[in-house]
């Protein structure tokens, strides 16, 4: 007994099918009557809807694949072309050979479940799937965690720097700490990667490509950061890379608060707003310079001609110059800034809450999007560097990794038709 949530095909290979086939074909579309015609010519595909509807006055729906496809496998994929309202419909297949009638589990998006930790499997499991199309989503899985894994050691993780070279920064100075080197270093360690995802390497190429152009806006010196005409380091008197390290922290606080991190996530929404703020300061008079001590001469952050140290100056600096000093955003980001130092990861002995955590973020978010707006900025806006940047590091797995498992497979194409 067929349920309306059942729907038939037949795979018909070639470009002709014989004549007990057809008869088989006429008989099947007439007895299940929601059929589906799949093969890789459109003009077989093309003829037999005719003939079909010649002999019974009903027309299958086809679905025509990508001469490159193997059909035994696209068959798994027809929930995808075939779009109907209800999402858990089954497919049968109807052999033309034998009449045999069989069930086809269907590859579907939301069959991909993520866990908190991250990782990403195919629920329903492998049973019934073609031994081509298991591999592929086992692989496209697998290649998905591990890149997930190192975006999450890149936010809120171990270095990808060797430890001589962290031992090094200790003499670095304010202009080298704007040089994105864990980003570098990121991108250095996924390009070496490339070769072996082998389903996943469009959406790695994406990231790769995303992480070159933050690279593109750090500075090479001071000057760059002082020119009046726009350039890849400033844009509307604003260095560009203050907004990228914000981004990036804001970033590793959403992960670290799905994780359950509120000391981590606390951290990094501070640096969020410590780095964009910095930046906010270039529009009245701060700037790198070089700057003296014991002889030594460094380029360092100065604000007033003095040398910042800490970030006191900054938080009063923007008060001050965006007229901030009675907003309500301003106060409460006060109120928590200084509320850190009882934090254990400072010089207290108590943690932050999931619900302070977040009242300080959305504080956050609002100052930054008001200094965007104050500080006339027009291009490079903080929120479009978000977006594009979470849109590349933070893979949507229900949606990237079905989409990658298609386009291996040669399913991603597959043009569903009705023969007027």
């Amino acid at each position: 007994m067929k349920s309306y949530k059942d729907a038939y095909f037949a795979i018909v290979e070639g470009n002709a099918l014989a004549t007990g086939a057809r008869e088989l074909l006429c008989a099947a579309v007439l007895e299940y009557q929601e059929f589906i015609l799949v093969g890789q010519c459109e003009h077989l595909l093309t003829d037999l809807s005719q003939y079909v509807n010649s002999v019974i006055a009903t027309r299958p729906t086809c679905v025509l694949a990508d001469s490159n496809a193997l059909l035994l496998t696209v068959e798994h994929f027809l929930d995808h072309a075939y779009l109907c309202e209800d999402t858990s419909r089954r497919f049968f297949k109807v052999c033309l050979d034998t009449g045999t009638v069989t069930l086809v589990p269907q590859v579907r998006d939301t069959n991909f479940i993520t866990e908190k930790n991250q990782r990403t499997y195919y629920a329903p499991g492998m049973q019934g799937l073609h031994p081509v199309v298991k591999n592929v989503v086992e692989t496209a899985c697998a290649q998905h965690n591990e890149l997930s894994q190192l975006v999450c050691r890149l936010l809120i993780g171990y270095s990808f720097l060797p430890d001589q070279q962290l031992k090094n920064k200790s003499a670095g100075s304010d202009l080298d700490a704007l040089q994105l080197h864990e980003v570098r270093a990121f991108l250095g360690h996924i390009s070496g990667l490339m070769p072996g995802f082998t389903v996943l390497q469009e959406e790695l190429t994406e990231l790769i490509n995303h992480c070159t152009t933050l690279l593109a806006v750090c500075p090479a010196s001071a000057s760059d950061l002082a020119n009046i005409q726009a350039s890849a380091a400033l844009q509307n008197g604003f260095p560009c890379i203050y907004k990228v390290m914000s981004v990036l922290h804001y970033l590793a606080y959403q992960l670290a608060m799905e994780n359950n991190l509120f000391s981590k996530a606390f951290m990094h929404i501070f640096r969020a707003y410590e780095c964009y703020t910095s930046g906010a300061l270039f529009l009245d008079s701060a700037t790198i310079q070089l700057h003296t001590k014991s002889g030594i001469s460094l380029d360092s952050y100065t604000f007033k001609n003095q040398r910042v140290l800490g970030f006191t100056p900054v938080f009063k600096g923007i008060g001050a110059y965006f007229n901030l000093e009675q907003n309500t955003d301003y106060l409460t980001c006060k109120f928590y800034i200084d509320l850190r130092n009882k934090f254990h990861y400072t010089h207290g002995d108590v943690k932050p809450s999931a619900s302070l955590v977040n009242e300080f973020a959305r504080a956050v978010i609002r100052q930054i999007l008001k200094i965007e707006k104050s500080g006339n900025q027009q291009n490079f806006l903080w929120r479009d560097v978000y977006m594009q940047t979470r849109r590349s590091l933070m893979m949507n797995p229900q949606r990237e990794v079905p989409t990658a498992v298609r386009r291996a497979l040669q399913a991603h194409q597959l043009v569903s038709f009705m023969v007027p």
